[in-house]
């Protein structure tokens, strides 16, 4: 019986069959009987199930790990894995001691032997070095001899040609003044010129404009004549027409008189007047009855004859539009005539605005791009001269600096064996170093590599023949650096050697080396003076900040003692900004200061306006002819439409004419007709034929006469009408006004053709001026021409002249470096035969041979062979230095492979002594060893077991628990479930995965699985568990509430299958658990005792229905 009471403190008291006990022994009690509190294999609430199916590998593990009580052992393994790495390490750092102790044991016999043949070789090397030297002592006084001899030849020529060149340079100078002179004239001459075409190309737009307004004026001019003219001959028609006029009414009134008398007589006739009234009765009677056809005759009459006026006046109109149309005609060829002429001159005013205007904008553009490289270039100067400004100091600005850059760069020109400063050919690999290896290099920083000493000897004559600075020479052929000592490489910290930090080219490495020696670099004073005083490692060695510790222990420098020195390693930095800013300045002044560019730009924009205005001028006077043309051409369809509806009419009136005459006709039968028949036999009693006759002879005579007395007295009144209105017409003041409007445009084009005049012989006048400068600028070019021929041919014979006291001086000047580089390489063999300690031989009071000169009479060179000291020709100079070279490098390289360090022969003993007790710790080590890795190997394996025996039984069982949770009547096979391993090897330090596929679904990560699904999972996972660390009952608070019904009864009838071996308290709202339980427990409130109550109720009584 197990019991857990919370005393009135608030402490939790522990109790097993009523015992009180520890926690501990309390959970020990429960792992008994397969409760692991830990785990929790007896327990799970509704937020733990989800969590369950989601957690991470690791996590999986942990819970395996408790399960199993493989976690158990956790600490062990981690105790005995670290006893095990801390063995391993120790045999594998006995073993590397036994290793090292073995080989210097092996050295130090090596040793012995090799000190023997290094002295040997070293006897041998010294008298290979000695007769290498005196045959090279020997061959170079005699050179000395020759070469001397040459030089003072070659002074005695180069005197001769310095003489004779002085006049020679005196006719160039005048023969330049002379070119000069004659280029500014030309210069001169052609800047007039162009002012003179400026001013001819600025008259053409006027005279154009001019040309342009007197072809307006006369086409004016010609109109307003053609309309004077026009109005003259209407007031000579007037005139012409009164007269007329004023005759036809006189034969018009004499007519009246006549045709007035002839009435009278012809109303007096032979006539009785019974007839006459019943004449008239009749007639009366004919009137009433023919009233009607009468009326309707003259209607017909009056329309017919309003027809023929109509007529007439469309005709005239007719004339009158013709006349017009053809004149339209007329003036609208001449104006497309005069639009083809501006359509070529505009065209042509047009490509030359837009040549103008092209060669503006090329030079806007070429200017604007001069101007932006200006301002480039004056800003790379800036910054060159402001960052040389920030990095000059004292020894990079002084003038004997600058005379050193100056010589250096002449000798690096002259002579393509100079390579440069040391400082230059070589940098620190970091920034730190800089410090430290300029204070080692000290005034080696400045020396000059050359390939070899002839190099180096023809600069050294060359800085003095040009008394320059002096400069100390590195020829990189004759360099012998002594052999770096590599054990200073293995001195640990910071320690490097100096040659190690720095970044060279392999081919300078000899200078190099030479200057670095075996010198040292650290980060601290302290590390040097470690190594120099404590450890006694008589090198140079300086730290970081400059401070020099030099082989004698004397310290000095530091970061207080003085200038940067590290700034030397900015020479080639700061050499490279003054060329930058060198060249920036060379192009800035070849580029001009752009005065010449602000001419060249007003002449194209004075070009470019006055080929605007003249444009401008003519596209006016073509949209003004374009309009006239456009007027013209409509009042041309206007007229022509006109001409054609007016003839449509008059086709109109013809054929309303014939219908008229038609109906004339016939009204006219009809009253003859209605006549005759009232009349009757008044003819017969009158004594005529018919009534007509009668009326002929009677009545119509008269009516004749009195019609035409009344046609008559119609012409007169309208004879007179339009003579008082030819009279009232006042043409003479519209001819007047037409003769002062054409006097006004002649006035103003006789004013325009006298300023066009004007313009045309100011043009002449320039053209003529313009004339004379040219046939001025002709004689300028010849004479130009004339003087620069003989400019140049003054200037070959200079340059030849120049060129040969160059030669002259070149020779000289090389003789006389091949003297100091004898004497230097004299010298050279000297100053090596110091370091090398080679003893040379001399002789005392003795004759020197005959091939000897007087400066070799103090060396003795009858230790040399004859047949060295006969080799007269370069090949067998060569190859007797060659067999030299060979035979020293030989013994070098033999001396150098052996190099032998007799300190560690001393204490071969004591290092014997130090083997063995190697040796025995490391068999001490190797046990041990041993013993932690079996130690560590039997607590692995064990957790190992622990872990797989609960892992495999669970991952064997969960796919059946899977499938009995998911499988139904549509899926009876269920899902599939699986447990896998991260790795193999320590499972329990690597994760698991847990993947769950239901019916129908792809596989997908636990984590896009549906609540419910996840669910499921996490309680086959659970049973699974169970199976393996079965516990006495499963409480399970509410896991049911992310699954459907469908699931909830799956997992019921799982449960209830297992309730024979698996008792299940489970905590549920759902049916379904109620339906399949044993029992069911509630809880309730009591209110009359205010506390809670439990019911039960025992469901194994009943049946399943």
């Amino acid at each position: 019986r197990f019991e857990r009471v919370v005393t009135p403190a608030g402490a939790s008291e522990y109790r097993v069959d009523g015992r009180v006990v520890s926690w501990k022994a309390y959970q020990a009690a429960l792992t008994r009987i397969g409760v692991v509190v830990k785990a929790r294999n007896f327990l799970v609430f509704q937020n733990e199930v989800e969590a369950l199916a989601s957690k991470k590998p690791h996590e999986l593990t942990e819970l395996v790990e408790e399960i199993s009580e493989s976690a158990e052992l956790r600490g062990d393994y981690e105790e005995r894995r670290d006893e095990k790495d801390k063995a391993e390490d120790a045999a594998v750092f006995a073993f590397k001691q036994k290793k090292n102790a073995a080989a210097e044991k092996r050295m130090c016999k090596e040793l012995r032997t090799e000190a023997a043949r290094f002295d040997e070789l070293t006897a041998k090397l010294a008298e290979v070095r000695q007769q290498k030297v005196l045959f090279q002592l020997f061959h170079l006084v005699k050179e000395r001899a020759a070469v001397e001899e040459q030089r003072e030849q070659a002074v005695k020529a180069l005197a001769e040609l310095e003489a004779a060149a002085n006049p020679s340079a005196e006719r160039l100078t005048e023969a330049k003044r002379e070119v000069m002179k004659a280029v500014k004239e030309k210069a001169k001459t052609e800047k007039a010129m162009q002012k003179m075409r400026a001013k001819i190309e600025e008259l053409d737009p006027k005279e154009a404009a001019m040309g342009a307004q007197l072809g307006t004026l006369e086409k004016k001019v010609a109109s307003e004549l053609k309309s004077l003219a026009s109005a003259v001959e209407e007031v000579a028609q007037q005139s012409k027409d009164v007269d007329e006029l004023e005759e036809a009414l006189r034969k018009v009134s004499a007519e009246v008189q006549e045709a007035e008398k002839q009435t009278k007589q012809a109303e007096s006739s032979n006539v009785s007047p019974e007839v006459i009234e019943e004449y008239r009765k009749l007639q009366a009677q004919s009137a009433s009855r023919t009233s009607v056809l009468t009326q309707k005759l003259n209607m017909a009459e009056r329309y017919r004859n309003l027809a023929e006026q109509e007529k007439s006046v469309l005709q005239s109109k007719i004339e009158s539009r013709d006349g017009l149309l053809q004149a339209t005609e007329k003036e609208l060829r001449v104006m497309t005539l005069r639009f083809g002429v501006l359509t070529e001159k505009i065209d042509e005013a047009k490509a030359a605005f837009n040549s103008a205007q092209e060669e503006k904008n090329k030079f806007t553009s070429s200017a604007g791009e001069k101007m932006l490289k200006r301002d480039e270039l004056r800003q790379i100067i800036s910054e060159c001269t402001d960052q040389l400004r920030e990095a000059s100091s004292a020894d990079f600005e002084s003038t004997r600096m600058k005379k050193f850059s100056e010589a250096l760069a002449s000798m690096k020109r002259l002579y393509p064996g100079v390579k440069g400063r040391l400082s230059e050919l070589c940098s620190p690999s970091q920034g730190k170093y800089k410090e430290a290896v300029a204070v080692i290099f000290a005034k080696m920083m400045d020396a000059i590599v050359v390939d070899n000493e002839k190099t180096a000897s023809e600069c050294i004559s060359y800085l003095k023949e040009q008394r320059a600075c002096t400069a100390t020479f590195l020829p990189l052929s004759s360099l012998r650096p002594r052999p770096l000592d590599e054990g200073l490489r293995r001195l640990g910290g910071s320690v490097k050697l100096c040659i190690d930090v720095l970044k060279f080219d392999t081919v300078y490495a000899p200078a190099v080396r030479y200057a670095a020696g075996n010198a040292l670099v650290c980060d601290t004073l302290d590390e040097a003076r470690k190594i120099r005083y404590e450890q006694r490692h008589a090198v140079k060695i300086c730290s970081t900040d400059g401070t020099l510790i030099e082989k004698s222990g004397l310290m000095t420098g530091g970061s207080s003692s003085g200038p940067d020195r590290g700034k030397k390693w900015d020479r080639p930095k700061l050499d490279g900004l003054k060329a930058k800013r060198d060249e920036a300045q060379q192009e800035l002044d070849a580029l001009g200061q752009g005065l010449s560019d602000r001419n060249q730009e007003e002449e194209l924009n004075r070009q470019f306006h006055s080929a605007k205005k003249s444009v401008q001028g003519l596209e006016q006077d073509f949209e003004s002819t374009h309009e006239t043309i456009k007027n013209m051409t409509a009042r041309k369809q206007e007229l022509t439409s006109e001409i054609k509806a007016l003839r449509r009419e008059v086709q109109k009136l013809d054929k309303d004419i014939e219908k008229r005459i038609s109906s004339v006709e016939e009204s006219k039968n009809e009253l003859e007709n209605l006549r005759e028949t009232i009349f009757g036999d008044f003819a017969e009693k009158s004594g005529v034929a018919s009534v007509a006759e009668f009326e002929d002879r009677f009545v119509k005579r008269v009516d004749m006469l009195r019609e035409q007395l009344i046609q008559l007295e119609g012409n007169k009144s309208k004879i007179e009408s339009e003579l008082t209105y030819q009279r009232s017409r006042d043409l003479e003041s519209a001819v007047q006004k037409k003769e002062e409007s054409t006097s006004r445009l002649e006035q103003r084009m006789q004013t325009i053709q006298e300023e066009r005049a004007s313009i045309v012989d100011n043009k002449e006048t320039l053209r003529a001026e313009l004339a004379d400068l040219e046939e001025t600028l002709e004689d300028a070019k010849k004479t130009l021409s004339s003087v620069d021929a003989n400019f140049k041919e003054l200037k070959q014979a200079e340059k030849q002249v120049q060129q040969d006291i160059a030669e002259k001086r070149k020779l000289k000047m090389g003789l006389g470096v091949s003297l100091e580089q004898l004497k230097n390489k004299e010298d050279s063999i000297l100053m090596a035969c110091q370091m090398e300690q080679v003893e040379i031989p001399k002789i005392e009071n003795e004759e020197a041979d005959d091939m000897e000169t007087d400066d070799a009479k103090n060396y003795d060179f009858s230790v040399l062979p004859r047949k060295l000291r006969d080799a007269k020709s370069e090949e067998a100079k060569s190859a007797a230095g060659q067999n030299f070279e060979v035979q020293e490098r030989t013994l070098k390289a033999d001396l150098e492979r052996i190099a032998p360090n007799l300190r560690p022969t001393d204490h071969l003993d004591e290092i014997q002594a130090r083997v063995t007790q190697i040796n025995k710790d490391f068999d001490e080590a190797r046990t041990r060893a041993t013993e932690a890795s079996e130690a560590f190997e039997e607590i692995r394996k064990e957790r190992t077991e622990r872990f797989m025996k609960c892992f495999n039984q669970i991952a064997n069982k969960i796919d059946e628990v899977y499938k009995d949770l998911t499988k139904s009547q549509a899926y009876p096979l269920g899902g599939t479930a699986y447990l896998s391993l991260e790795s193999q090897e320590d499972p329990f330090l690597s994760g698991i995965k847990f993947n769950a596929m239901p019916p129908t679904k792809r596989f997908r990560d636990m984590e896009q699985l549906s609540g419910g699904e996840r669910t499921v999972a996490a309680l086959a996972l659970l049973f699974s568990i169970h199976y393996f660390r079965p516990s006495p009952f499963f409480v399970m608070d509410e896991i049911d509430a992310a699954l459907d019904n469908i699931n909830v009864g799956k997992v019921s009838s799982y449960i209830q299958s297992r309730a024979p071996d698996l008792q299940t308290i489970v905590i549920s709202l759902k049916d379904s658990f109620y339906e399949k339980a044993d029992a069911l427990v509630g809880i309730h409130r009591d209110h009359s005792v205010d506390a809670s109550r439990v019911l039960t109720l025992d469901l194994s009584q009943y049946g399943e229905e």
